[in-house]
């Protein structure tokens, strides 16, 4: 632990004062946790830069709370090696307990202490590191006007909004200055509204910070608007770790495409190069009504029976003509706010779905639909 009277670490507090603090990387190196003989963790290795924002995306029972924690030191891992920033964490003769690895955590459920007023909560964070009255005052009231709560700092939790009560758990994690900010889902439940001002509050205040911050979600859109890269688990495997971007456009698996997004995913006849256009196309089964659709390959196609996987951005609705790229029969429709969600049925029984428009097309007619190749992914059928 730092002691704050120490000149070292008074130095180190102005400088985060300033925004410019560093975080931590976080390493893990063949992590395996298993549960009654089923592993919530297989073998997992990640290397998280410091001052990185990254998410762990996954369903349920991926492991993604199992890897969390196992940062925290809530769970111990059955074996490898975990470090935050040059410390060794665990591994086989090691364990650094949850308090000594300066860290924070931002739970689910708030975990607020009901007794404390808002400032106090915040400030109890400070307590354990023995800061001096006034700089603990100081610290934990530039943190609720910071989350903008300084009006409600003499409020009890059950005083506060959900909302509220998130924002004083964020600047309790991050009052202390620590290299490392981990989330257990702090949004999850929140309403709409509310996810996305808090959404906003985090990836500010963290990146004002410098903090390296661990975030769990199942939410693909939380993930993509926070992430700096994503963390795909699945199985107690990190099935692909990278960018959101890379992410979305260029998946691993099937398992990845349709856990961030598809519309739908129709069985691949076969795929050439048009020698005139130099690039690849795909044939559908002919009862689908479908041109051939151009896609982007790698060279290696994997073995076994493929489909072509369809973002939804890749689908316009249009009037059935000889230049659609399909054509289906509408057979649900939602408004979404800005527009329009559609449902299209294709030839034997093929469906697509969450096709937006601005227009409202109605149930039971023909349209057509134009495709974008940007949106097609040819991947290996799980």
């Amino acid at each position: 632990m730092v002691n704050v009277l120490n000149d070292k670490y008074t130095v180190n507090i102005e400088k985060q004062d300033s925004g410019k603090i560093l975080g931590e990387s976080v390493r893990l190196s063949a992590v395996t946790k298993a549960y009654n003989g089923l592993k919530a963790l297989d073998n997992v290795d990640i290397d998280i830069e410091p001052g990185s924002f990254t998410v762990l995306l996954g369903p349920s029972g991926s492991g993604k709370t199992t890897l969390l924690k196992s940062i925290a030191g809530i769970t111990k891992p059955d074996s490898g090696t975990i470090s935050i920033g040059q410390r060794v964490v665990f591994d086989s003769k090691t364990w650094v307990p949850p308090e000594k690895r300066e860290l924070s955590m931002v739970f689910q459920d708030f975990a607020l202490w009901p007794h404390m007023t808002a400032v106090n909560n915040v400030a109890f964070a400070l307590k354990r590191r023995k800061f001096p009255k006034e700089t603990e005052n100081k610290l934990s009231s530039e943190m609720m006007e910071k989350v903008g709560l300084l009006d409600h700092v003499n409020n009890y939790p059950d005083q506060l909004s959900g909302g509220e009560q998130q924002r004083v758990a964020l600047a309790r994690a991050l009052v202390a200055r620590v290299g490392v900010v981990l989330f257990d889902e702090p949004m999850s439940n929140l309403d709409t509204d509310r996810r996305e001002v808090l959404r906003f509050e985090i990836s500010t205040l963290i990146h004002e910070y410098g903090a390296t911050a661990v975030y769990i979600t199942h939410d693909q859109s939380e993930a993509f608007s926070l992430a700096d890269k994503i963390a795909v688990l699945d199985k107690g495997k990190i099935q692909q770790y990278d960018t959101p971007e890379n992410i979305y456009r260029w998946p691993n698996s099937a398992m990845i495409a349709r856990f961030t997004g598809v519309s739908g995913e129709l069985l691949i006849k076969g795929i050439y190069l048009d020698e005139s256009t130099k690039t690849f196309k795909v044939d559908l089964d002919e009862k689908l009504n479908c041109k051939p659709i151009n896609v982007s390959v790698d060279k290696d196609l994997p073995d076994g029976r493929l489909k072509l996987f369809i973002r939804p951005t890749a689908l316009k609705i249009v009037q059935p003509t000889s230049l659609s790229t399909m054509t289906g029969i509408i057979v649900d429709v939602s408004y979404c706010g800005k527009g329009y969600e559609h449902a299209i049925k294709l030839g034997e029984g093929s469906l697509l779905t969450k096709i937006f428009s601005e227009n409202k097309f109605n149930r039971n007619e023909s349209v057509g639909i134009m495709v974008d190749s940007n949106g097609c992914l040819v991947l290996k059928d799980e």
